[in-house]
């Protein structure tokens, strides 16, 4: 559990990403200081020149500066959201990669036990959200503090302590407001997105398994479920909502009580400078009140912010190697390994030789942690004590890209991307020759299927492989292990979901592939254990030959 973040936290580290755009923000931060200005002069000289319109003088000097103030106006307001613009968007698609890196060097371990749809909302609307951060509050909090200085230290030079109104006033919209609505809006807007994140999971899952509610007549209580759980965030929305409203109510109320406290104890100065003071006081809000509403925003920008901080600063569960051994494959072995989940052992002190060219078997009941044992030679742990070996190296001192590459995995289910037949296939090997892939396709007996279909290997796959049964999803499977070419071949499960005819094809395969390959299959079928020179057991946490 991460340790929970205060808002002046979150917001110091997202302007850490700002470093590199340094530059473009100073030259935002120039034109938003210059562009209020020109915004408060504005009305200053509107009223001045009611006032000469009233004495008779003559107005044409003032009207061509005021129009050069509206006009300077646009340039500088324009120029400041598109310099914070040009850093926000910039900022997000560096943070969009750094999300991915960082899952990247997650998974598969760390990311076992995260919801799909809240690591969807984390990508997608999240990082998105930093938008308000980036383009609407960095540069307008460095922009209010300039201009709040300067109209005080005016006020103070022209109406000495009628300053401290403006004091007052500008502290109270532009610090005390946002702190205080911020611990309540903060833990709100952290619920609803958490919230949020929870809904698209059960979103993804209902549409996953939309075939098996409508079987076993379970729809309507999904929907009703679903309904209760939008109008549950709907009701934390509104509740921000009001908040947000009575704060705006309470910087509106504040703003009008600090002016007409300006003009009654102000009622003694000169007229010229009582008009000066009090339209400088009342145009200083202007920046002022853009951060207090924008506190809302931040509401949500903030408890993305800190969801996105705590998944960069997660540390992955093995640290990848850059500079280990490399050595082509020869055998591999486990020695006295023990491995827990949550403290709870499910390997304990196993050992095992797996030599070159053999396919060996792992039986057991489910959960005995067969599946485990190959995830711990593809190192996505590390073990509690032993050893897991390459070529009587430890793996932890392997380089981890030879490992990768060395090593092919296929799991019990075989994932198939919105994209041609040939490139599910080819995304192991980008640079694949089509003759490797029809190869490849080959060896898993699955090209003659292939090519029957209307497109061949060009032929889009839907969501999730929908349109492929489970027999042709797990040889298009096995023909990206044939592709990747691994010396050591880890199969889960490869046939459990199939039928017979299917699994028939998948072993014959596997075995015509074993040349100068080493395959390590789990399996409880007694069919798919008879291709195996040697059969290993897993029960209680115990490892032992029986073939």
């Amino acid at each position: 559990m991460m340790e929970k973040r205060t808002g002046l936290s979150i917001m110091r580290s997202l302007v850490g990403f700002v470093r590199p755009l340094y530059f473009p923000m100073t030259g935002a931060i120039t034109l938003g200081v210059l562009g209020h200005f020109a915004a408060i002069g504005i009305p200053y000289l509107s009223a001045r020149i009611v006032v000469e319109i009233i004495k008779n003088n003559s107005i044409t000097f003032l009207m061509i500066i005021l129009v050069g103030c509206g006009l300077l106006r646009a340039v500088f307001r324009y120029g400041e959201q598109a310099l914070n613009h040009f850093i926000a968007f910039k900022l997000l698609a560096h943070i969009r990669h750094e999300v991915f890196a960082k899952l990247r060097s997650l998974a598969p371990a760390k990311l076992e036990t995260k919801d799909r749809g809240n690591l969807i909302a984390m990508i997608t609307n999240d990082v998105e959200l930093l938008e308000v951060f980036y383009a609407h509050t960095i540069s307008p909090i460095i922009i209010a503090v300039i201009i709040s200085s300067t109209v005080i230290t005016t006020i103070a030079l022209k109406a000495g302590t009628l300053a401290l109104i403006s004091v007052t006033a500008l502290v109270l919209v532009g610090v005390i407001v946002p702190i205080i609505t911020s611990k309540i809006g903060n833990e709100l807007g952290l619920e609803i997105r958490n919230d949020l994140g929870d809904l698209n999971t059960n979103v993804l899952d209902s549409i996953r398994g939309i075939e098996e509610l409508e079987q076993y007549q379970n729809s309507q209580r999904t929907m009703d479920l679903l309904k209760q759980r939008t109008h549950d965030l709907n009701e934390k929305q509104d509740i921000l909502n009001r908040y947000q409203s009575m704060m705006r109510l309470l910087v509106d109320l504040i703003i009008m009580m600090s002016g007409f406290a300006l003009l009654y104890f102000g009622r003694t100065l000169d007229f010229n400078i009582l008009l000066l003071v009090f339209t400088l006081h009342m145009s200083s809000f202007g920046p002022v009140i853009a951060l207090s509403n924008l506190s809302g925003d931040l509401y949500h920008t903030l408890a993305s912010g800190q969801r996105i901080l705590d998944l960069l600063d997660e540390k992955p569960q093995v640290n990848e190697v850059w500079d280990g051994t490399n050595e082509a494959f020869e055998e591999a072995s486990v020695r006295d390994v023990t491995f827990s989940y949550d403290n709870e052992i499910i390997l304990d002190e196993i050992n095992m030789t797996i030599t070159k060219n053999k396919i060996i078997a792992l039986t057991g009941e489910s959960g005995a942690g067969k599946s485990t044992i190959l995830k711990l030679l593809m190192r996505f742990w590390d073990v509690n004590e032993g050893s897991v070996n390459i070529n009587d190296q430890d793996i932890k001192s392997v380089t981890t890209r030879h490992l990768r590459s060395i090593e092919s995995m296929m799991s019990q289910d075989t994932d198939i991307f919105k994209d041609t037949i040939k490139n599910n296939i080819a995304f192991v090997k980008p640079d694949a020759s089509d003759e490797e892939i029809y190869e490849a396709a080959q060896h898993a007996s699955v090209h003659d299927f292939i090519m029957s279909l209307p497109l061949g290997y060009d032929t889009m796959m839907e969501e999730l492989g929908s349109n492929l049964s489970s027999g042709e999803r797990q040889r298009i499977g096995l023909a990206r292990i044939f592709l990747h070419g691994g010396d050591l071949i880890l199969l889960d499960e490869p046939t459990s979901n199939l039928d017979s005819l299917n699994e028939a094809i998948i072993l014959k395969s596997i075995v015509e592939y074993k040349h100068n390959k080493t395959i390590v299959i789990v399996s409880h079928r007694a069919s798919t254990l008879k291709i195996a020179d040697e059969v290993w057991n897993l029960e209680d946490g115990k490892l032992n030959p029986i073939l």
